[in-house]
């Protein structure tokens, strides 16, 4: 992923250059996502950013040595992952959201 912020001429003149190294390129402006974080520049220049569509890919753990055991039971090491897994997704949205 590369971001740039020039005039269109040189943009694309850039984007030229890279086509003929890489093929063709996926080109998007004032909407793009990255790292899972979405950006959005509106007509005044203001930027929104959301992991509105990150965030919605979480998935709750469903581990069949999970169903009817007591809350306090030792884990597995396949469950432990899957915890760290979503704790990990979660902890990397908290730290990419921005304050409001």
């Amino acid at each position: 992923d590369i971001k740039a912020a020039a005039a269109r001429e040189e943009i694309g003149h850039y984007k030229k250059c890279l086509a003929e190294v890489f093929g063709d390129l996926d080109y998007k402006e004032r909407e793009f996502v990255c790292t899972g974080v979405r950006h959005r520049q509106q007509e005044d220049g203001t930027i929104i950013m959301d992991q509105t569509e990150y965030i919605k890919t979480f998935k709750p753990i469903t581990h069949p040595e999970l169903v009817g055991a007591p809350p306090d039971a030792e884990t597995t090491a396949a469950v432990h992952a899957e915890y760290m897994s979503l704790l990990g997704a979660v902890a990397f949205a908290l730290l990419n959201l921005s304050p409001v």
